[in-house]
């Protein structure tokens, strides 16, 4: 049914937007109350949450596109709480800059997540026949830091990538495609590798703590789920995926798996390639946790040996990469803020200096970003990609 009336002049809001609209004044009503009562939900999230839906409320009223709305004043919502309670502090903000040198090797460090990317989506490329060089992979994917950090949502870069590579032939446009998907893809099962290697090498101190048991058995559930969906993923691709074609799906839950195993299917013959690739995620997620060591030596954190800090850090990264905030602004710094803040007691001030050290981390984001925006607006240069008649193929396999 139509949300329009019958004299198309006005848009009827269905009953969920009028619920979100309604709690976005409900929201807006209770910041009110602290101006009478300053001590009302003193410390809480909620205040702060208050006026973070209702620009993408006024939207959804008015049947404008409102989810990156959500994201961005959610992010901000979460900062300003930050920032409100004292866990973002501006003191702490300034110790990191006179540490400046710390923090710059942290960002140049941050500089092998573009040369590892490059490489690992040049192999991917290959492995569907398609020959890109490495220094013009390099210039994509620092453009599509531009677009993944200035531009709301998560994948400008992405859809950047597969038009300047896929524009001057449109039949480029699928295998493409299918490596950036595998690009993303095999980028959680490496992160979760590392951060459980972070447990198991510090199990006796997790133990310490039941949150620390709770995140643990949290991941370890995850990790199997993960686990059972790839083994069911690449088992599919590489074994039913004839099969799986004649099954004539009609869901988009199942057109969906269907094109993820023909993404894959193209390997079959060549796993070596995933294989690399999964090393080299490995690799950058590594460096990630070496800049990371570095913005933790800016900012002053003390008392945690670095096993530890392997567990804390992919910890904390895992719930900035779940996708609520655009870039997890806001939620990374609130994780490492409080699971810094539970490791180490005896040291109070690593709950706030462990939130600047995920501000200096976005730090180096920014940076990548702006260079990225210099080469877009600067560079003209053509891409040469040549297509192989068909994919190189492992002989070993």
């Amino acid at each position: 049914m139509s949300n329009l009336d019958s004299s198309n002049q006005f848009y009827i809001p269905t009953k969920f937007e009028w619920v979100l609209f309604g709690l976005a004044l409900l929201l807006i009503l209770l910041l009110g109350c602290r101006f009478v009562d300053p001590l009302f939900l003193d410390g809480q999230l909620l205040p702060s949450m208050a006026g973070a839906f209702l620009p993408g409320a006024v939207c959804t009223l008015f049947k404008r596109p409102a989810l990156a709305v959500h994201r961005m004043c959610f992010a901000l919502g979460l900062l300003v709480f930050l920032v409100a309670n004292g866990t973002i502090k501006p003191s702490e903000i300034a110790g990191a800059l006179e540490n400046w040198p710390w923090v710059a090797l942290g960002i140049v460090i941050l500089s092998l997540q573009i040369l590892t990317g490059a490489l690992r989506w040049v192999l991917l490329l290959t492995g569907q026949g398609i020959k890109l060089t490495f220094t013009t992979a390099v210039r994509l994917l620092t453009v599509g830091f531009f677009f993944n950090t200035f531009i709301p949502g998560s994948t400008g870069g992405d859809f950047y990538r597969i038009y300047k590579v896929a524009k001057e032939d449109k039949s480029l446009v699928a295998p493409v495609t299918t490596t950036v998907f595998l690009d993303r893809l095999l980028g959680l099962p490496t992160l979760l590798i590392l951060a459980i290697t972070g447990i198991w090498v510090n199990i006796d101190f997790i133990r310490t703590k039941n949150e620390f048991m709770n995140i643990a058995k949290g991941y370890g559930v995850f990790t199997i789920g993960c686990i059972l969906f790839f083994a069911i993923l690449f088992y599919s691709s590489f074994f039913l995926a004839e099969r799986l074609r004649r099954c004539n799906f009609t869901t988009f839950i199942g057109r969906g798996f269907l094109k993820a195993v023909e993404s894959i299917e193209v390997y079959k013959n060549n796993k070596s390639i995933l294989v690399s690739v999964i090393l080299v995620s490995i690799i950058s997620h590594l460096s990630t946790f070496a800049a990371f060591l570095c913005f933790g030596k800016a900012v002053g954190i003390e008392g945690l040996h670095v096993s530890i800090l392997l567990f804390l850090i992919f910890a904390g990264l895992v719930v900035n990469f779940i996708p609520l905030a655009p870039g997890g602004a806001g939620q990374g710094e609130l994780a490492f803020a409080w699971i810094f803040g539970l490791a180490s007691p005896g040291f109070p001030e690593n709950a706030h200096r462990a939130a600047v050290m995920m501000l200096c981390y976005r730090l180096g984001l920014l940076v990548y970003g702006a260079i990225g925006g210099i080469m877009y607006g600067v560079s003209r240069q053509e891409i040469l990609v040549e297509k192989n008649a068909t994919p190189e193929t492992d002989s070993a396999s």
